[in-house]
Formats: C-alpha cells, sequence, structure tokens
C-alpha cells in the first residue's frame, strides 16, 4: 500500500516537471555594473526559457551605497517592438538586490524573444547602477549604444498555480507529439496505481 501511494507520487511529480518551473537566470550577487542616469534608456533583448513568464527581477544598486528612492520604469516589447507590459516601480534602494518587474502571465513564452527597456529617476539625481555579467552573447544597449560583452543578470519568474500548469500541459500537449505519448503513459499507469491501492484493501478484507 505504502510502494503504491510512493510510486503515484513519484509519477505526479515526474508529469508536474515537463510543465513547471521555479525562478530562472542567473543568481550572481557580486558583478560590475552600468550607471544609468536620469533619463538613460537601458534596453536588452532576452529570450524567455519556459512558458508562464510572469515577472523579471534585475539585480540594481545605488552608486552612493546610502537608502535613496528611485522611481524604476520598465517595459517589456514584442521583437517587433509592440508593447507587451509596462510597470513603475518605487523602491528606496541601499544594497545590492533584485527589483520586480511584474505583469499579466504570458503563458505561450517558452523560447519567445523579447526587448526588455529600463529608466530611472532620482530628484536628488543619484544614479542607478545595474549590474551585468560578461558575455559573448551580449545584446545590451544604453541610450541605442551597443554595451560590447554585457549582458544583464536577470532571473525570469515562472507563474505556477494550477490554472497555469494546466495551460502549460495543454499547449505542450498540442506541440510535442513524444510528451502526449509519454504523459499518456504515465497517466494510464497512474490510474491502475490509484485503482490498486483501493481495490486491494477490499480484496485482503473479503479474503479474511
Amino acid at each position: 500500500m505504502r510502494l503504491t501511494r510512493l510510486a503515484i507520487l513519484v509519477i505526479l511529480l515526474f508529469i508536474s516537471a515537463g510543465c513547471v518551473n521555479v525562478p530562472t537566470g542567473s543568481k550572481q550577487l557580486s558583478a560590475d555594473s552600468i550607471i544609468l542616469h536620469t533619463n538613460d534608456e537601458l534596453s536588452q533583448e532576452i529570450v524567455i526559457t519556459d512558458r508562464n513568464l510572469s515577472q523579471l527581477n534585475i539585480l540594481v544598486n545605488n552608486e552612493e551605497k546610502k537608502p535613496s528612492k528611485f522611481i524604476i520604469t520598465f517595459k517589456l516589447q514584442s521583437e517587433e517592438g509592440n508593447p507587451i507590459a509596462e510597470s513603475v516601480v518605487t523602491e528606496t534602494i541601499k544594497n545590492r538586490r533584485f527589483i520586480a518587474f511584474k505583469f499579466q502571465t504570458l503563458k505561450d513564452s517558452k523560447n519567445k524573444k523579447f526587448v526588455l527597456k529600463v529608466k530611472s529617476k532620482n530628484k536628488n539625481g543619484k544614479a542607478l547602477m545595474v549590474a551585468y555579467i560578461n558575455s559573448k552573447d551580449s545584446n545590451l544597449s544604453v541610450n541605442d549604444d551597443m554595451q560590447n560583452n554585457k549582458l544583464l543578470i536577470l532571473r525570469q519568474i515562472i507563474k505556477t498555480d494550477a490554472k497555469s500548469v494546466l495551460g502549460s500541459i495543454f499547449l505542450r500537449l498540442q506541440a510535442d507529439k513524444i510528451f502526449i505519448l509519454l504523459y499518456t503513459v504515465l497517466v494510464i499507469a497512474l490510474s491502475v496505481m490509484t485503482i490498486l491501492a483501493f481495490v486491494r484493501p477490499l480484496t485482503k478484507g473479503k479474503n479474511e
């Protein structure tokens, strides 16, 4: 009985593994920074690693290492330049930390290319420091001036509630024939194990 329940749990986790993700992207906290002055616009192309993108986090700091309030404007555009989402975030920043850009979940975001744009304002004229790592795949620019070998430290946050998971399964069933076969086999196996988990105790009780 316990083995059957354990097997059911393992299969459920395996099924979920192909459809659900957690924050992805670099977690590096020690990096160089681009200085973003008021009215400067930072821009970078990004490719999303999974479905149901709901948030992007960038790593920032305050150039003077003292608490200061920043008004940060985020914009997300399609590869063609069409607006997808926009948000204005007001944050008091002292030390290096991630700032969140939240928006409505993009269900079919996997492997899609977007453009992230960031602007910052500070009433005292302080600059926002935006962290980056060295990368040959750089496509980062400030005011349309390309920054060679620089790539934002960015976290992609994937929504994982029940509705999003079911949506991910449906999209994958439409697009991936191998996944359809594997998923069908796992569902059948799970169904058989569930039936056996209830039938065996009843059969044992009758025999006694």
